[in-house]
Order: C-alpha cells, then sequence, then structure tokens
C-alpha cells in the first residue's frame, strides 16, 4: 500500500539555553556548528567564556536533528552531545546545567521558566527572530510568512489501500483542516495551515 501525507499545522523549533548564557539569539549556522561541534564555548558567539553542552533527543526518535543538519553534507550530532530520552528530561538538563543548549517545538517552550530561548537567525546573519511573543506565545505570524528561519510542517499520513483505515484517516484529516480542528490545533500551540 501507499501513504499520503496531509499537512495540518506548521510548527518552529525553538532553540534554549541555560539562563546564564544570556544571548539574543543565535543564527542557523551558528546553531549547526555547535550540534555539530565546530563550536564548544560560548565566547565564540559572543558570550560568557564558558563550555557548551549541546543536549538532544535520540536522532533515531526523531527528525529535528536530521532537519538540522539538512543540506550539509556528512554532518552529525557531535560525540560530545548529550543524548536525553525526551524533552522533558532536556528542558530539565538544560535548566540545571550551565552552557547547556537544546531545542524543541516552540508549543513545548511557550510558558517555560527557567531557561533563556534564544532568537534565531538566517544563516550568517544577525537579524534574531523571536520563536515566542512578548505574551510568551508563540509567534504565529514569523511562522506564517517565512521569517523564522527553522520551522516544519506537522502532517497526518494516511493508509491509501481502499480499506476502512484510509477511510478514517482521510475523516481524521478533514476534521483537523475543517474550522474547530484548526481552532484545536491552534489551542495546542501549533498554527494553522489554514
Amino acid at each position: 500500500f501507499k501513504l499520503a501525507e496531509i499537512p495540518i499545522a506548521l510548527d518552529g523549533i525553538a532553540f534554549y539555553t541555560h539562563p546564564d548564557i544570556n544571548l539574543a539569539g543565535l543564527s542557523l549556522d551558528q546553531v549547526q556548528a555547535i550540534f555539530m561541534g565546530k563550536i564548544d564555548n560560548w565566547q565564540a558567539v559572543g558570550g560568557p567564556n564558558s563550555n557548551i553542552l549541546p543536549i538532544s533527543l535520540e536522532p533515531k526518535l526523531t527528525s529535528t536533528s536530521q532537519a538540522l543538519f539538512e543540506g550539509i553534507k556528512g554532518a552529525d550530532l557531535s560525540p560530545r552531545t548529550a543524548i536525553v530520552r525526551d524533552y522533558t528530561t532536556a528542558i530539565r538538563k538544560v535548566e540545571t546545567t550551565p552552557g547547556a543548549i537544546a531545542y524543541a517545538s516552540a508549543s513545548l517552550i511557550a510558558g517555560q521558566k527557567g531557561m533563556h530561548v534564544l532568537g534565531l537567525a538566517k544563516p550568517n546573519s544577525d537579524q534574531y527572530v523571536k520563536v515566542l511573543t512578548e505574551q510568551n506565545q508563540v509567534n504565529k505570524a514569523a511562522f506564517k510568512d517565512g521569517t523564522y528561519p527553522f520551522t516544519r510542517r506537522l502532517f497526518v499520513i494516511i493508509r491509501q489501500d481502499g480499506t476502512l483505515d484510509e477511510q478514517a484517516g482521510k475523516a481524521y484529516a478533514n476534521l483537523l483542516l475543517s474550522n474547530e480542528g484548526q481552532q484545536i490545533i491552534e489551542k495546542s500551540g501549533f498554527v494553522p495551515i489554514r
């Protein structure tokens, strides 16, 4: 059987640090260099003279690290990267580990305390775009207009085999794409696609 992808929402990936790292932001290429291990001290990007500890979920469990390195041949997480099992563990580790940096869906970061959320700029730029608004909400406008440089579409995956499973999948996708479904997506912290 075949699979079909139906886009239902937009999400942004937020980068956050231990609260002692008080930078306005990083460019996407700086973040890539940090997670590849090419930059290992905050001083190299305008921060304090302290070691960087990148924290990531297991790459086999999430596609975010793959998306971070998209287009960079042979890129991989630095061996110095601390691998954690889930986003809650990553958040707790960043909050308690000086020099730590991690990433998560913007919807998971909104409302969190005990961390410093970084702005993100396009490669080789210092025009940082905030992932969260002043009200600590997801920056929907920047995700929609493409000014936030690291977004992704979220999908419902449907079997295409003419069975009841395919019909159920289509019905679920249609529900999420309805006005009510898009409102639920927005309340969940994601950006409606419609």
